[in-house]
């Protein structure tokens, strides 16, 4: 009968027969640790806040009478343009926090969000797969996600066949929608690479998906509410 090994870098097979019946091999995981799964803070907007308060000066000192006035006024204003790129500061104001993320903010959100749930089926317990989902998965969509994702890496558990995702590439954000409960819905398309071992070889993988990505704020983090699957291509 044939026996095989897996480790995260590949496998192989061994022949096992009643004469040689012992198994042996060289571990290739020195210094390897499983990445990490980390929740994807909310980024609260930096705003130009000294810039406001100086315009704000420099427009009641306009109004005011005398020539002394409008020169103050001038020099707040001229101060106020050259602070603006730099004095930014976060406020904690609900509805400026709640503002839509811009295009180059959700690239980075669903990146994170999509890495964490790929990367938590780097563990093998069912229990910490699960515990890790749900740092970036919410609601139905947790259960949702575990069941689905472990279908579409798995294949026929033949030879102790294990997939592994390398590698999760956002590469476009076609459109970010607003909800009135603070959801944001994210249009995007992304790819993964991988690999699958089993019977001492190793496949790679690339998916193409498209789909709109739900999110919420929850406790300070981004965390996935819903997932509509609009597309999804095998590559490779």
């Amino acid at each position: 009968m044939e026996a095989t090994t897996v480790d995260p870098f590949g496998g192989g097979t061994l022949l096992i027969t009643p004469e040689n019946n012992v198994i042996g091999w060289e571990q290739s995981l020195s210094g390897y640790t499983v990445p990490k799964v980390e929740e994807i803070a909310i980024e609260k907007p930096k705003l130009p806040v000294v810039s406001f308060i100086l315009l704000i000066l420099a427009a009641i000192l306009l109004i005011l009478p005398g020539k002394k006035y409008k020169n103050a006024a001038v020099i707040f204003a001229g101060i106020a343009l050259c602070a603006y790129p730099f004095l930014r500061f976060s406020l904690n104001i609900g509805l400026i926090n709640q503002w839509k993320p811009s295009v180059e903010r959700s690239t980075k959100i669903i990146d994170g969000l999509l890495t964490n749930v790929y990367r938590s089926f780097d563990y093998r317990n069912e229990e910490a797969v699960y515990d890790r989902l749900a740092i970036s998965v919410m609601g139905d969509q947790l259960t949702q996600t575990y069941i689905e994702q472990r279908k579409g890496l798995e294949i026929e558990n033949r030879g102790g066949a294990s997939a592994k995702v390398d590698d999760v590439d956002v590469f476009k954000i076609h459109n970010v929608y607003a909800r009135e409960n603070n959801d944001y819905g994210i249009e995007t398309s992304w790819t993964i690479n991988g690999s699958v071992s089993h019977f001492g070889h190793m496949h790679y993988r690339q998916n193409r998906y498209r789909a709109i990505i739900w999110i919420t704020p929850y406790e300070g983090n981004w965390k996935i509410r819903e997932m509509e699957i609009m597309e999804e291509t095998r590559l490779l």
